[in-house]
């Protein structure tokens, strides 16, 4: 409560509604790092008065700090949430891959291909390579060898470039990869799995200019023209 007193008052005094103040914002584990940094790059250099304070976390973590107010923005992998007070806008879809290395690749990839391989995923709650197969086959695998559950998509993708395993990853991460060979897309192609990256705010709650520019510079610079 002293924090947010203390950012109304400066914004009182701030009669020129320049963008100072701290901008608090919840991050999902794995969030795109080059998008990320190209935002925060230019905002940083075009508001110099501004402090970034980034926090990652768990869908349930993000939700709840950002309801209780101690967060003033997340970029989530989900749109809904509890109560009224929070609004969500959709930035843009991600396209997600199951890679490997091209020698895992070999052959006609099926469900049961799928629970002969080793498996890098993301978090054992909610395997998103499980996701992938419902997605793709209508049902999920009989039985998955996850040898790594890894949290963030860099370290997804790192493991499989070094054969571990199969997973699932955002093409724009890989596309290089892939164009070279050096990994291989497998499995159907026909409808990509996607997901949506959302930008959340809090509604009905005093705004500072900061908060406002960042929100705008955020929907310019993350949403597709």
């Amino acid at each position: 409560y002293q924090n947010e007193l203390g950012e109304v008052l400066r914004e009182v005094r701030n009669e020129e509604q320049s963008v100072q103040g701290t901008i608090r914002v919840g991050l999902f584990v794995g969030f795109p790092r080059e998008v990320l940094v190209r935002f925060l790059a230019r905002f940083a250099k075009d508001h110099p008065d501004a402090t970034l304070r980034l926090r990652y976390g768990s869908r349930d973590e993000l939700r709840e700090a950002l309801a209780e107010g101690r967060l003033d923005f997340a970029f989530a992998l989900d749109a809904e949430d509890p109560g009224d007070r929070i609004q969500a806008t959709a930035l843009y879809e991600e396209e997600l891959l199951l890679v490997s290395r091209p020698a895992l690749a070999k052959g006609r990839f099926d469900l049961a291909r799928l629970s002969e391989v080793p498996v890098v995923d993301y978090y054992q709650g909610d395997p998103l390579v499980q996701r992938w197969a419902r997605h793709h086959f209508g049902e999920p695998a009989a039985a998955l060898d996850v040898r790594v559950w890894a949290a963030t998509t860099q370290l997804v993708l790192d493991l499989v470039k070094n054969r571990v395993g199969v997973g699932v990853v955002p093409r724009h991460l890989v596309a290089g990869e892939l164009e070279r060979g050096s990994l291989r897309a497998i499995g159907p192609q026909r409808k990509p799995l996607r997901d949506i990256i959302w930008l959340k705010s809090r509604t009905g709650t005093w705004r500072s200019a900061a908060l406002d520019a960042f929100e705008t510079e955020a929907l310019q610079a993350l949403t597709p023209h």
